[in-house]
């Protein structure tokens, strides 16, 4: 059962790992989306304002006191150049390398194209995007201003979502192991309690009790089980008392018994046969009839009864060491409810004391016919 708990702790435990790091895979992907999303409509916003500043105040003031570019870079890392209309540059910030001839070429042809719009392209890196604009200040001069922006790698919007994670990750550990222990006081330990007396019951041991301690589910199988358990008690000290009777009766018979199995093994000699024959039950118990039998005749009427399954009674002399007995031996075919051959039952009758009465009184007889006889002859004669 210790195992059943640490399973069941462990399932649960990972059930919710599973759960969080599905969640937080799922919020990483849904934040950092939602992040670079409004930080790309922040960049087209900030560039929007850029270019209107430039358009109101002119081209030669805003190069003279660019603080409206520098103003663009504090608020956002980005990269800057201002393209006059003949696309030379006139105003760089940032990284030198963040803007190649050929990038300028095509940002300021293809926005030159839709000069109300911002434009925004992405580079060959993740989370960089170009931001291209068409300006035209109150002289009528026209340019371009090109940013390139640099979205943070969301290392603080991870930080979160895993800190919140492993937060509610160690909550959650710490409310399965109470939800656990108190499952566990509450149904594994009367499931416990209810395997050990099942057990016990199968060794054979019916004293076993379990414990009843809540009218529940747990409860009602406990008490279904000790039921059980007194029902078993009952029915076992029942059948011992029977068997006991009829050991008793069968030990203390006057007359020998064997019982003999469908299969010819013999598996029961009561005390009366072996006293009279002088065998002991290392000859006979768990041996084949025909093997233990030394007088053919009983082996002749066994063989008789498996043959016919009728009831058999004959009278035998048989020769006993030295002297001999005569037997009335009756033998019957167990049969079954269900008409299934169970075995055969001997009983073996001492009639030699009947045999010397009778015997004793036929002599009689003949010795007084005799005597009177005699008599009878000298007085006809």
């Amino acid at each position: 059962m210790n195992k059943f708990r640490s399973r069941l702790l462990f399932t649960f435990v990972s059930l919710i790992v599973f759960i969080l790091v599905g969640l937080g895979l799922l919020l990483e992907t849904v934040f950092e989306n939602y992040y670079i999303d409004h930080a790309k409509e922040r960049m087209v916003k900030e560039t929007e304002y850029v270019a209107t500043l430039a358009e109101e105040q002119g081209f030669d003031n805003v190069l003279k006191n660019p603080y409206v570019f520098e103003k663009l870079e504090e608020k956002i890392p980005a990269s800057i150049v201002f393209l006059d209309e003949k696309k030379k540059v006139q105003y760089r910030k940032g990284q030198e390398l963040a803007f190649s001839p050929e990038t300028i070429k095509e940002l300021s042809s293809e926005v030159a194209k839709q000069r109300s719009k911002v434009i925004t392209k992405e580079t060959d890196r993740k989370n960089e995007f170009y931001h291209a604009v068409f300006v035209q200040d109150v002289e009528g001069k026209q340019g371009y201003i090109l940013v390139k922006s640099i979205i943070d790698p969301l290392r603080d919007v991870h930080q979160k979502t895993w800190g919140l994670l492993i937060i509610g990750f160690v909550i959650a550990c710490l409310v399965v192991v109470f939800l656990g222990m108190k499952i566990t006081g509450q149904y594994i330990r009367p499931i416990e309690s209810v395997t050990k007396v099942a057990i016990e019951l199968a060794k054979g041991n019916y004293k076993a009790r379990a414990y009843e301690s809540h009218s529940d589910e747990t409860g009602m199988l406990s008490k279904a089980i000790n039921i059980l358990a007194r029902n078993l008690q009952e029915m076992t000290l029942e059948q011992e008392m029977q068997q006991d009777r009829l050991h008793t009766l069968i030990e203390n018979m006057g007359s020998g018994m064997i019982l003999i199995d469908s299969r010819g093994y013999i598996n029961l000699v009561n005390r009366s046969y072996k006293e009279t024959f002088h065998v002991t039950d290392e000859e006979y118990l768990d041996r084949l009839y025909y093997e233990s039998f030394h007088h053919t005749e009983i082996i002749e009427l066994v063989e008789e009864i498996f043959m016919t399954e009728v009831k058999v009674r004959k009278q035998m002399l048989l020769p006993l060491g030295i002297e001999r007995k005569h037997f009335e031996v009756y033998g019957a075919p167990i049969i079954g409810t269900n008409h299934e051959w169970k075995g055969i039952v001997l009983v073996f009758h001492d009639i030699t004391e009947l045999k010397k009465l009778e015997q004793m009184r036929k002599d009689f007889l003949a010795n007084v016919s005799h005597e009177l006889k005699t008599p009878i002859t000298s007085i006809k004669g």
